[in-house]
């Protein structure tokens, strides 16, 4: 296996483990949520005392009234932080110590079941929230797609990234398990890697080149933005605990904090992107359109969130909460049309996977009940060891099986809904087998695009050839990608690499093991992506032309000595 290729498995999968785990982290999440977790009901505001609440609103504590004050320094680091954030246990019974007119008192709290701004989670009226979930899942399952089709892309690897640590984010900043020490260290994770994800949105504005000094900056001042979000949450946590100091005071929650914290980490990413947008043209900007400009519906939902609360302290929750909501959910609907149809994702590899797994599921399954009934009609009289004995080596024999039925399942679902690709990509790989019986370098370099053009869609195709000078066409050897085609077989992925190179991927045209030219693809005129087989089928016409025009080219400075001998 080749670097390039190991590195990509490496990516894969760690990727598809972070999927699974994040789908596992909103499962939980959704479960605890839905049946342990309680609430005291109780909203509350901070006062200009450090460490001292004022009760706003109480609803089903007879024991407690509005303007009450409660003195956090009087509870366990583990009471202070289940007061602040709301994580107590359905059924939880508390002794809280109380002021009131000046006088101090112990009041009796019980927290009841947990709702979603008083609807119960199980009922039409909380749908934004399980709309929510269903955003999240989704954007889980293509993170997962991405990793399983193009995880040596350092485009897709960041998308992928991208939306793992959104989810993970918004999911665990809300995390109750009503375990305090935990839920407070996934709290400041989630926190952590909410703000980090638009850090990647900023870097994968930056991929496409070149980028100006306003794109840059915008960058870092994203980067430099999380930083900053990250620290203050950091010493907001260790705050609560050690008494040193209060999140909810004016230095860590005060309106320029609140704006470091809660808007620059969303404004300055979206501002990435679009100077993107701006700076770049054709097949790029419709990647970045649909890509990175799915994902600023969501950021820049957000950040109209976070500027209501922010400079609205008395706007509706619930209605920040359902545009979030609506746009966490909207955000993986356009990702769905962009990562499948504008480039990002091949439609065709999707859907041939899809009904590959189907098609063999179904078989094995359906011989596997088909040798159950033979079995329990003509072995009936057996005694029931020996039954288990035949089941155990059916299963056995199917359970061997599944590979071959993998591979013919593939090839006839290939050839009845693929016919066309399939076509495509024998033409492609029949000119390579024919391209060293050609006898003139020019038209083969002709007849190769031609071909190109036709069979894979590409909206234009480069041949640089090496020259003996250490210039490839007007590239020099020196270039990142032609450096890159070195040491690799297969195609190499131009997106993030700052080459003179033209195009969407670049194949190496070897010939006696070393690299004598580069085969440019632009991008498909279909918007659509290079499909695996057909991206190997075009690997292989590079290196059979490179060969073919390495040859003749040796042939022609033959024939001009004998010339001049």
């Amino acid at each position: 296996m080749v670097p390039s290729a190991r590195s990509g498995a490496v990516w894969r999968n760690s990727l598809l483990g972070s999927c699974a785990l994040v789908a596992a982290i909103i499962t939980a999440e959704v479960a605890l949520k839905t049946t342990i977790w309680g609430s005291f009901h109780i909203a509350i505001v901070t006062t200009a005392q450090p460490f001292v609440d004022r009760i706003s609103r109480v609803a089903a504590q007879p024991a407690l009234r509005v303007g009450d004050l409660v003195d956090l320094r009087k509870l366990s680091p583990r009471q202070r932080f289940v007061w602040r954030y709301y994580d107590a246990r359905a059924g939880e019974r508390w002794t809280l110590p109380v002021i009131r007119d000046g006088r101090s008192f112990i009041a009796g709290i019980t927290a009841t079941k947990a709702t979603y701004f008083g609807k119960p989670f199980f009922s039409l009226e909380s749908w934004p929230y399980w709309l929510a979930v269903a955003g999240y899942f989704w954007m889980t399952l293509f993170a997962a797609v991405i990793a399983l089709r193009r995880s040596q892309s350092v485009e897709a690897r960041l998308l992928a990234l991208l939306l793992l640590t959104t989810v993970s984010g918004t999911v665990l900043v809300n995390w109750r398990s009503t375990l305090p020490a935990l839920d407070d260290v996934l709290n400041v994770l989630g926190a952590i890697l909410g703000t980090a994800a638009t850090a990647f949105l900023a870097a994968y504005a930056m991929l496409f080149h070149p980028a100006s000094r306003l794109r840059r900056a915008f960058a870092w001042l994203a980067y430099a933005s999380v930083a900053v979000a990250s620290a203050i949450v950091a010493v907001g946590a260790v705050g609560l605990w050690t008494l040193t100091i209060d999140p909810a005071g004016t230095l860590l929650s005060g309106k320029t904090s609140q704006i470091a914290y809660n808007f620059l980490p969303f404004l300055f990413p979206v501002l990435c992107t679009a100077a993107a947008l701006a700076e770049t043209r054709g097949a790029e900007r419709t990647r970045i359109a649909w890509a990175a400009g799915s994902l600023s519906v969501l950021y820049g939902a957000d950040c109209i969130a976070e500027f209501a609360i922010i400079f609205f302290p008395s706007v509706d929750l619930s209605a920040v909460y359902l545009f979030a909501n609506v746009a966490s959910f909207l955000a993986p609907v356009s990702l769905t049309y962009a990562l499948l149809k504008r480039r990002l994702l091949d439609i065709g590899f999707v859907l041939n996977q899809a009904a590959v797994f189907s098609g063999v599921s179904i078989i094995v399954v359906g011989l596997f009940m088909l040798g159950e009934w033979v079995l329990g009609n003509w072995f009936s009289r057996l005694s029931h060891v020996t039954n288990l004995e035949i089941s155990a080596m059916l299963a056995l024999a199917l359970g061997f099986s599944v590979r071959a039925i993998h591979t013919r399942v593939d090839r006839v679902l290939d050839q009845m809904f693929f016919r066309k690709r399939h076509d495509d990509e024998t033409a492609i790989r029949a000119f390579g087998e024919r391209a060293f019986s050609a006898t003139d370098a020019d038209a083969l370099v002709h007849r190769t695009k031609e071909v190109l053009e036709t069979h894979a869609d590409a909206e234009f195709v480069t041949i640089v050839m090496d020259d003996g000078t250490g210039r490839y066409g007007d590239v020099s050897e020196r270039d990142p990608a032609i450096a890159a085609l070195h040491d690799r077989e297969k195609a190499l992925d131009l997106h993030g690499i700052p080459t003179q190179l033209r195009g969407e991927f670049a194949y190496p045209m070897i010939a006696r093991g070393r690299l004598v030219g580069a085969l440019v693809l632009g991008p498909k005129r279909s918007g659509e992506s290079y499909a695996p087989d057909e991206s190997n089928a075009i690997a292989q016409l590079a290196r059979e032309v490179g060969g073919a025009l390495h040859i003749l080219t040796l042939s022609k400075l033959l024939q001009q000595h004998h010339l001049q001998a």
